[in-house]
């Protein structure tokens, strides 16, 4: 792991990968959608998938040095466990939700948080939320992966490098995590 990020460099990640998702194409749509084909199936096996992916980018960071440690790997499988749990709620939620009304339009951002880097990575989030809500019943794999890639780029730095790859690879051929640092910042 390099030099950290900022939560501001962080924001502006964030910010980035949102406007990307809006703009992406039709067709950029139809090739995530093959690539999240195994997710968007309705059987318990994908609904597992998805919430396994949802909690990649909340793994907790061990690094190298305590990695070895007995002690700090139970604490991180205690950590995944909780982290899956929780996905499985929330997509088990979601799968009942689906089945009922249709959602309503993802409601806007209308206060400021007085922090320019905050108020951006919120309206950021309901940007993506916007842009996700005419999937979420024919394509929760896509929801997923899209939601999971944000936040893998949001804690980037705080995760091992692995879980970043697990969390944003389905989005990594639309969206290049390269390609979201604004050109001659460093980031």
């Amino acid at each position: 792991m390099n030099q950290r990020r900022s939560f501001d460099e962080h924001s502006q990640l964030f910010v980035a990968y949102a406007a990307r998702v809006a703009a992406l194409s039709p067709s950029a749509w139809d090739r995530l959608r093959l690539r999240c084909a195994d997710l968007d199936d309705s059987a318990f096996r994908s609904l597992l998938r998805r919430a396994r992916l949802s909690a990649k980018p909340y793994e907790l960071f061990l690094p190298p040095a305590v990695r070895s440690r007995a002690a700090f790997r139970v604490i991180a499988r205690a950590s995944r466990t909780v982290q899956v749990s929780i996905a499985i709620a929330g997509q088990i939620a979601a799968e009942f939700e689906a089945a009922g009304s249709q959602r309503s339009a993802v409601p806007r951002n209308t206060r400021s948080t007085g922090k320019r880097a905050t108020h951006d990575s919120v309206d950021a989030y309901f940007l993506i939320e916007s842009t996700l809500t005419s999937l979420e019943r024919s394509n929760p794999g896509v929801v997923t992966a899209v939601r999971a890639a944000g936040q893998a780029v949001l804690h980037h730095d705080i995760l091992d490098q692995a879980d970043f790859d697990a969390a944003y690879m389905l989005i990594e051929p639309e969206i290049p995590f390269a390609s979201l640092a604004p050109p001659n910042t460093g980031l």
